[in-house]
């Protein structure tokens, strides 16, 4: 699962507005199985990513 978020997000900086990539995120969320809460916190401006990732860390 980890490895599809890593390239979901990766793809999604890159290639998408963040608005599409939010609507990537909420497809793929219907999605059986799939953590929709780590995508939807990748996504968006790069200080965001930043906290979420730090809060990811202590998280786990």
């Amino acid at each position: 699962m980890r490895t599809l978020h890593n390239a979901v997000a990766k793809r999604s900086r890159r290639l998408l507005s963040y608005k599409s990539a939010g609507l990537l995120a909420q497809i793929l969320s219907g999605t059986p199985g799939f953590d929709s809460a780590r995508i939807r916190i990748t996504v968006g401006p790069p200080s965001d990513q930043r906290d979420a990732r730090a809060a990811g860390e202590t998280a786990r």
